[in-house]
C-alpha cells in the first residue's frame, strides 16, 4: 500500500488535473471559432493528448512544493505551510490559463515569456483592462476556491503509526523509497515520457487539424518552456543605414544606343522535366515550344536539377531580409 505521503500528494496532484480539464474547456469555449473545423472526436483526442502536457507543467511549476511534501512531517504548522506554497504557485498557474483565453486571441498562439516585453503596456493600461475583461476574475476565483476547499489534508485515517509502534526500518525505509520514486516520477513527468528528446511544444501539433495543438497545450507549459531561451545573436553588417542602401542599390547599365534590338522572350517553366518536353521525345503535348526550340538552344545534358523557382526567389529575398534586418513582408519586393 502506498505511503501517506504518496496518497496525499497523488490526491493533490489529481485535484490539479481536474482544475486544468477546467481551464482547457473554457479556453475551448472562448476560442470555438478558431477549432470550428475540428470534430467531436478530434477534439476529445486533443483533450487527452493534453494530459501529457498538463503532467509536464504542474510538475515543473510545483517543484518547490514537491520538494517542501516529501518532508514527513503531518502536524498542523507545517502542512499549513505546504498548502499556501500550493495555493501560490498553482493561482499563478490558473490566471496564466484564463487570460490566455483571451490574449490568444491577439497572438494566436499560448503565451511565452513575452509577458515581460508587454509590462509597461500593461501598466498603463490597467484601468482598460480591468474594464474590458472583468469577466475573467470570476471564473479565477471560482477555481481558486475550489483548489483551496478541496485541498486534501492529512486525518487520522491516512496518518501514519506512531514511533512506538513502528519498527526503525518502517520509520526510515519506506519514506526514503517514497522520495526517490516521486522524484524519479517527477523527471519522467517533466520531460513528457521514457523517449530521447523532451517534450515540446512543437509535439501538440501533431493532430488533425494541426490548429488542436493549440487547444492540447496549456499556458503554463508555453510560459515555463520559453524561460531561459536566448535570443538568436543580431548581426550587423554595415555601419549605417545609408551605407547598407548603398550596397543594395541597383546598378544600371550604361545607354548603349547602337546595340541591336532584338525581340528576345525568356520562357521560365517551374518544373519542368526533360521527359515533358517534346524537342527530345516528340510528345504532342509540348507542340508549342517544339515549335520553337529548334531556333535557339537547347542543352540535353543539365549538370544537376535546379531547385524550383519559387524556393530561388524566396531564398534571395530572404537573404535581403537577413542583412536589411527585416522580415520578409516587409520588404518592398516582397508582393512581386
Amino acid at each position: 500500500m502506498p505511503s501517506p505521503l504518496l496518497r496525499l500528494l497523488l490526491r493533490r496532484f489529481a485535484l490539479l488535473l481536474g482544475v486544468y480539464v477546467l481551464l482547457r474547456a473554457g479556453f475551448y469555449w472562448a476560442n470555438q471559432e478558431v477549432f470550428r473545423e475540428a470534430s467531436g472526436p478530434e477534439v476529445v483526442w486533443a483533450f487527452w493528448h493534453g494530459f501529457r502536457f498538463d503532467i509536464a507543467a504542474l510538475l515543473l511549476l510545483n517543484l518547490p512544493f514537491l520538494l517542501l511534501s516529501m518532508v514527513p512531517r503531518f502536524d498542523k504548522g507545517w502542512q499549513g505551510l505546504v498548502r499556501g506554497v500550493y495555493l501560490t504557485l498553482n493561482a499563478t498557474g490558473m490566471a496564466l490559463n484564463i487570460i490566455d483565453s483571451q490574449y490568444f486571441k491577439f497572438i494566436g498562439r499560448r503565451t511565452t515569456d513575452e509577458l515581460f516585453t508587454i509590462t509597461g503596456d500593461i501598466q498603463r493600461q490597467a484601468g482598460q483592462l480591468a474594464f474590458h475583461y472583468w469577466f475573467l476574475v470570476p471564473p479565477f476565483v471560482v477555481l481558486f476556491g475550489l483548489l483551496w476547499y478541496f485541498y486534501p489534508m492529512p486525518t487520522a485515517a491516512i496518518l501514519p503509526p506512531s514511533p512506538i509502534k513502528s519498527s526503525p526500518s518502517r520509520r526510515l525505509i519506506r519514506p526514503l523509497l517514497a522520495v526517490v520514486l516521486i522524484a524519479a516520477l517527477t523527471v519522467v513527468g517533466i520531460r513528457g515520457g521514457l523517449q530521447l528528446k523532451p517534450l515540446r511544444t512543437g509535439h501538440a501539433f501533431v493532430q488533425v487539424p494541426p490548429v488542436l495543438g493549440h487547444l492540447a497545450l496549456n499556458s503554463t507549459f508555453t510560459f515555463l518552456r520559453s524561460l531561459g531561451y536566448q535570443a538568436v545573436e543580431r548581426r550587423t553588417y554595415f555601419q549605417s543605414d545609408a551605407q547598407l542602401q548603398q550596397a543594395l542599390a541597383p546598378r544600371m547599365p550604361d545607354a548603349n544606343p547602337g546595340a541591336p534590338r532584338d525581340n528576345v522572350v525568356i520562357l521560365l517553366l517551374e518544373s519542368f522535366s526533360s521527359e515533358y518536353t517534346g524537342i527530345e521525345n516528340g510528345a504532342a503535348a509540348t507542340r508549342l515550344s517544339s515549335i520553337r526550340w529548334p531556333l535557339g538552344a537547347f542543352f540535353p545534358r543539365p549538370l544537376r536539377q535546379r531547385p524550383p523557382l519559387h524556393r530561388s526567389l524566396a531564398g534571395r529575398a530572404g537573404r535581403y531580409a537577413g542583412i536589411d534586418g527585416k522580415p520578409v513582408y516587409h520588404l518592398e519586393f516582397s508582393n512581386q
